[in-house]
């Protein structure tokens, strides 16, 4: 065996390792931008390959999980320009495990749903926060790494998130818990 498979081999082992731990919380944020289970995991392979083939460029492995977030977050934005792809899409309860999701302990199945329609339906900045939060479960430091905006920045836009989604809940009459 050559150097060059060696090194190959050792970079996709650690590859793996890096990006193991977190597949479950990219899906839930590839699912919660695409609505669409096939869609979601092709976007999600197509971001793994895009970092498998720059992670030669990553410096500090400590990184690892912001970067391949960022990189996820803008494949689904462009995906979703590129075909020019609707927010508010149908799609049935199945379409997502909703007791996986955090949400879960604030609401029930069926106002989850609303709720994911009425966060689509939010500006991409205040959109990403609120999904970061609570389909991805990163926490303010995380998701200012991961936006590459202050901390104050993104507690700012969770709250102006919120308080609007809570607006908007009210109007159409759901009652719901502190988020």
């Amino acid at each position: 065996m050559d150097i060059f498979n060696i090194k190959l081999r050792i970079k996709q082992k650690q590859f793996e390792k890096l990006l193991n731990p977190y597949l479950n919380k990219l899906y839930r944020i590839a699912f919660s931008y695409m609505k669409d289970n096939s869609r979601a995991e092709d976007i999600l392979q197509d971001s793994i390959l895009i970092a498998y083939e720059k992670f030669y460029s990553l410096k500090n492995n400590d990184k690892f999980n912001s970067w391949i977030t960022c990189i996820l977050i803008n494949k689904c934005k462009e995906n979703l320009r590129r075909n020019n792809i609707i927010y508010f899409e149908e799609y049935n309860n199945n379409s997502l495990n909703i007791s996986q999701s955090p949400l879960n302990q604030y609401t029930n199945i069926d106002t989850n749903i609303d709720l994911l329609n009425y966060i689509n339906g939010l500006n991409d900045k205040y959109k990403d926060v609120i999904i970061l939060k609570y389909f991805g479960d990163y926490s303010i430091k995380e998701i200012s790494n991961i936006l590459e905006i202050l901390e104050g920045t993104v507690k700012s836009r969770l709250n102006f998130s919120v308080k609007k989604l809570k607006e908007i809940m009210n109007k159409e009459g759901f009652f719901y818990n502190e988020l």
